[in-house]
């Protein structure tokens, strides 16, 4: 029997489908019932699993409210409404806990599962909707979260508050000369992190490090929907923890001008407002920051004095563009939105330090005052950023997608230069030779499609182009280019791609020491200098190109000042929308699709807090890996041929496979041989099993098939296991 779990209600039922039609004639009203009966028997009890966590204002303990009154720039003409949606302010889950027995399983269906959860008011899951801009009688919202909230959702996560570092905390080396080295690794390890405990002082005082990462992305295939999100973390959690997802939030998504607006007459209005909605967004949004005289962080253990500051804001070039006010144009007269370099210095890889000038709030401040911007490539607006000289440079969008991807294309029309017409057939053909491997992207179809690649793909094709490459000047050679020079050109080439792997992989490291540095820009001049001088005959763009120019002279400075480059990538970002922006999309009907995303998330978020606040402590099990699977059979020495006789009868053998029998009992004997004590009659009974496939390190597999999927997938690879 199922009897009714409702107040006031004491009916009884046979069947499950008979309850649950029974309790949609409760609907809303009954949920909030059993919710104030667990209220008041245990509001103030705390869950033993749960971390008390509050975040409150040092000073006057004021909460972030937007003013409907509030202008962010006055000498602006557009149309600033600022208005906050009425919320219920009861903070049900902040002030009981939901014991999960009450609220029966059998009554949650979908519909008032969603109505149940829409209604809680957890104040920091709360999403703001504020009215930015009116433009030709369009209203542009912004929905965001008080930051300060999102930052206490980060830091309710015991795994990721047990892992936070608060002091500034530089490592030091002893290296072979005797000489002290600074490590770099760490944020809390770099210089911007020093100068901000410097600026707050010793002491108590701690540093709260926020870091932004911002950049639209498409919604659907075609690209004629796109969103634009904001997301936060905290340069206080390790890199390695701030890598995953949960390291990191949605902040909010920023609103977009809608492109039928942008008309000829007035296409240099449209781009005016279209960064001013920009600026606004952000300045609501870090707006807490700048007005914070510190913030109590509390937990079960001690109380944490923070002063927060922005220390980053990763993002594209375009996205830095808009962040910097500065032209977005490659091919503006000032391009780098760090320095003030001019376009015809880009390609300079001897430009001493003294040479660059960089930007800063002061001087940009002095070029619009005196009407210089164009001169300077910036816009004359006021930039809120300002307040956080924070864009750092970034190595997917520079390297990945930037450079790699000019040196693939440049390299095709090198070879097209001195080969004849079926050179770039021959690269394809070598590409697509290249068997299956774990974690291998292989291009069965050439590079036709390279403009819709992925940053993934490029560093597969990193591991690949040496090897393709290698050779085939000189084998498909034109007539009238004699074979020393095929070689020369050859060289040249597979030297360039050699370079750019020792380098990339470099800059991959989780640690840099100071000496380390100096030869990380050594590789970058030393591979800048080959890219330049080999392609410059081919290319129209004489290598003007600002990524290039902020890899060679703005990179090792950034490692200095924030650590790692491991810490400011935006590769662990990028997966973020497919899980905040892209699923919800494709639930939602696409009708005001931004407010149904931040329902959709607002209500994961939701769900997961209520599951962390009222479940035990889970016990994590550690899952048995097979090292050797897939057993073909075994056999002792003395039947070993009998084995091999009948394995070659009712299987197909790879050439690796034939040779793989020919030396296997060599293999043996220098095994037996480096076991003492071992006797004949013990090398005797010794059982050989053979295996298909063997696991390296739980994520490289070894084959031993000579037919998978149709396909030799034989490993010609000896493996030492001890």
């Amino acid at each position: 029997m199922f009897n009714c779990p409702y107040q006031n209600c004491k009916r009884t039922f046979s069947r499950h489908a008979a309850l649950r039609e029974h309790t949609k004639s409760h609907k809303g009203q009954a949920y909030w019932e059993i919710l104030n009966s667990v209220s008041e028997d245990s509001c103030i009890e705390k869950v033993e699993c749960s971390r008390e966590f509050v975040i409150t204002d040092n000073v006057d303990e004021r909460e972030y409210n937007v003013d409907n009154d509030h202008n962010v720039d006055d000498d602006n003409n557009a149309i600033m409404e600022i208005v906050n949606e009425d919320v219920v302010n009861e903070n049900i889950a902040d002030e009981s806990v939901v014991d999960r027995s009450v609220i029966d399983e059998n009554i949650m269906d979908r519909v008032q599962g969603l109505e149940f959860v829409s209604s809680m008011d957890i104040k920091h899951l709360l999403y703001l909707k504020t009215k930015i801009l009116k433009y030709e009688d369009e209203e542009y919202f912004l929905y965001h979260r008080p930051i300060f909230e999102a930052i206490k959702e980060l830091l309710s996560n015991i795994d990721i508050i047990n892992h936070c570092q608060w002091n500034c905390s530089p490592d030091y080396i002893t290296n072979e000369n005797g000489h002290r080295e600074c490590v770099y690794g760490e944020q809390w390890s770099g210089m911007l992190w020093e100068n901000a405990q410097k600026s707050i002082g010793t002491g108590l005082k701690k540093v709260l490090s926020i870091i932004l990462y911002s950049d639209a992305t498409t919604l659907d295939h075609f690209g004629k929907s796109s969103e634009h999100p904001v997301y936060l973390s905290l340069g206080n959690i390790p890199n390695w923890r701030r890598n995953k997802r949960d390291a990191k939030v949605l902040l909010g998504i920023l609103p977009k001008l809608k492109p039928l607006h942008n008309r000829n007459e007035n296409k240099s209005e449209f781009a005016s407002a279209k960064r001013m909605l920009y600026q606004y967004c952000f300045d609501i949004m870090t707006k807490p920051i700048y007005e914070c005289d510190g913030l109590d962080i509390k937990t079960d253990n001690q109380i944490i004095w923070a002063f927060p500051f922005l220390s980053e804001f990763i993002g594209d070039l375009p996205e830095d563009a808009s962040l910097t006010l500065t032209y977005s144009s490659s091919r503006s007269s000032h391009p780098c939105y760090i320095c003030t370099v001019t376009i015809d210095e880009l390609n300079n890889i001897n430009l001493s330090k003294s040479q660059i000038e960089l930007r800063t709030p002061n001087n940009m401040q002095v070029v619009i005052n005196n009407n210089l911007c164009h001169e300077y490539s910036i816009h004359p607006m006021r930039n809120i950023f300002w307040k956080f000289p924070a864009a750092v440079p970034d190595r997917m969008h520079h390297c990945d997608l930037g450079l790699f991807n000019y040196q693939v294309n440049f390299a095709r029309n090198y070879i097209q230069l001195y080969c004849v017409k079926d050179g770039i057939d021959e690269f394809d053909k070598r590409l697509a030779k290249i068997p299956r491997f774990p974690e291998l992207k292989i291009f069965k179809s050439g590079l036709g499609n390279i403009a819709r690649f992925t940053a993934a793909e490029f560093r597969n094709m990193m591991k690949q182009l040496v090897f393709v490459i290698d050779g085939l000047i000189v084998a498909k050679r034109k007539s009238n280019l004699s074979l020393f020079q095929a070689k020369q050109h050859d060289s040249k080439l597979v030297d360039l791609f050699v370079s750019w792997n020792r380098m990339y992989i470099f800059s991959r490291k989780d640690t840099f020491t100071d000496s380390e540095l100096d030869n990380f820009q050594k590789m970058i001049i030393d591979w800048a200098n080959k890219f330049i001088n080999l392609f410059t005959p081919i290319a129209d763009t004489e290598m003007k190109y600002p990524k290039l120019h902020n890899w060679q002279h703005h990179i090792i400075d950034a490692i200095r000042n924030y650590g790692s480059i491991n810490g400011f990538t935006t590769e662990t970002y990028e997966s973020l929308h497919k899980f905040y922006i892209k699923a919800p999309y494709r639930m939602s009907n696409r009708r005001d699709a931004t407010s149904q995303i931040i329902n959709l998330v607002r209500h994961d978020s939701i769900l997961n807090y209520l599951q962390k606040i009222t479940s035990p402590p889970s016990i994590k099990k550690h899952r048995q890996i097979r090292t050797l699977g897939g057993i073909e059979g075994s056999f002792t020495l003395d039947t070993f041929n009998d084995f091999v006789d009948e394995y070659r009868t009712t299987h197909f053998l790879a050439l690796e496979a034939e040779k793989a029998f020919e030396v296997l009992i060599d293999s043996l004997n220098q095994y037996f041989d480096l076991i003492e004590n071992i006797t004949n009659k013990d090398i005797e009974a010794t059982i050989i099993k053979w295996y298909t496939s063997a696991f390296i390190r739980e994520v490289d597999t070894i084959r031993a098939k000579s037919n998978y999927y149709n396909a030799p997938a034989f490993s010609d690879i000896a493996i030492n296991m001890n």
